[in-house]
């Protein structure tokens, strides 16, 4: 009796770059409703369950929070999908960008802004100056497109300009000092421990922080011409776990060239422009995290 052939071990993920007839053994041409684990057993998807229909957009989940935007309404979803109404009469169409500093919730759609705190909305109005004698103008938090906080101080994007707060007060806005203004549009913002990720609509560039936290000394370091495509920017991973020598969490987006980690350190890594392909007409998508599988979708 002859030996037995082995013919399929174990999956080696997806290759869209390769022609079928010149994939490595456990290659795969196309995957649906699958994931691959870490022993590479391919494994079907548990499927899914409809628990709302409607014009649902901008969905976020951190920890025991979970928003998402229907129409112009702002809504509360909890474990079992029920919803309750935070805010309505947004702006329709508008994503919606959220932050969380502890209890608090921050949003903003580049028209209208607030705060969340336990499923109720309130305005995000300009604090107090309580430090040395200043003739600074201070403004309330700009209604930005994308926001993220880093060394104590919270970030808002609004069209080409990148806006922040004074240290230790989100309040708190000097808009006639407090910016940096780039040429296109800002995609995204992303926070590391060295600093943040930044994406225009021409390239990805890193703003390396300084032990001062004063963002108009930071270092701007070139990472990649490929743009962030709009929203597939998602949470966090343990660097060290996957493979890097990076102690800290590190961030997760996608481009037309490949999906980028962008290490703690500020140092960056694309993961699979090798194997997959992606649309030239890639603008806008989502994206998350279940574990380490980084599920995304583009359009």
């Amino acid at each position: 009796m002859s030996n037995p052939i082995t013919i399929f071990s174990g999956a080696m993920g997806l290759n869209t770059v390769e022609s079928p007839e010149r994939l490595a053994k456990g290659e795969l041409q196309a995957a649906v409703n699958v994931t691959i684990d870490s022993s590479r057993i391919v494994k079907t998807r548990p499927g899914s369950l409809l628990l709302q229909s409607g014009d649902f957009h901008s969905l976020y989940s951190d920890e025991n929070v979970c928003f998402v935007m229907r129409g112009t309404s702002l809504y509360g979803v909890a474990a079992d999908g029920t919803l309750t109404g935070i805010r309505s009469g947004m702006t329709a169409g508008a994503r919606t960008a959220y932050w969380r500093v502890g209890e608090r919730t921050y949003y903003g759609n580049g028209f209208e802004n607030g705060v969340i705190v336990g499923n109720i909305s309130s305005s995000w109005p300009v604090g107090t100056y309580t430090g040395p004698d200043s003739n600074r103008q201070f403004s309330a938090a700009p209604a930005g497109h994308h926001l993220a906080t880093w060394g104590s101080r919270m970030f808002i994007s609004q069209d080409r300009v990148l806006w922040w707060s004074e240290p230790h007060d989100v309040y708190l806005y000097n808009l006639a000092e407090a910016f940096v203004q780039f040429r296109t549009k800002v995609l995204m913002i992303r926070p590391v421990s060295a600093g943040l990720f930044v994406s225009t609509e021409n390239r990805v560039v890193f703003l390396r922080g300084n032990q001062g936290n004063n963002p108009k000394s930071f270092t701007l370091e070139n990472v990649s011409d490929f743009p962030a495509i709009e929203w597939t920017d998602t949470g966090y991973f343990n660097g060290v776990e996957c493979g890097f020598e990076d102690t800290g969490l590190s961030a997760v987006w996608a481009t037309k060239h490949g999906v980028f980690a962008g290490l703690s350190s500020g140092g960056y890594y694309n993961l699979n422009r090798s194997k997959v392909v992606y649309p030239d007409s890639s603008c806008t998508g989502f994206g998350c995290l279940m574990g380490y599988h980084y599920i995304h979708g583009i359009n």
